[in-house]
């Protein structure tokens, strides 16, 4: 082979998606390193920051640290619930299309 032509070839390819919800609350990177191997991370924007806190005396920081916990908590809970119906949507769509639940 002549060193003026260069053959090219893949050594490796590489996808990578980010797919965000509309009020970007969600977020959904996709990447696939083999044709077929797909990888999903999924993650919510409000679930990001776990709790915590500052104050002026560790009494202060726990029981400031203790709210933060419960309004993550709620938070936690209202997001899990919203997975749990989207889930639900998503398997009832693939039941009624007869499509694979993967």
């Amino acid at each position: 082979m002549s060193e003026d032509n260069i053959q090219w070839k893949i050594s490796l390819r590489k996808t990578h998606e980010e797919i965000v919800s509309s009020d970007s609350r969600w977020s959904m990177i996709r990447n696939e390193t083999t044709p077929g191997a797909t990888e999903l991370f999924l993650s919510n924007i409000e679930l990001l920051l776990s709790p915590c806190c500052h104050g002026a005396s560790i009494i202060e920081c726990f029981e400031k640290f203790l709210v933060e916990c419960d309004r993550y908590a709620e938070k936690l809970a209202r997001v899990r619930s919203i997975a749990e119906k989207q889930l639900e949507t998503m398997r009832s769509n693939a039941r009624k299309n007869k499509e694979p639940l993967t």
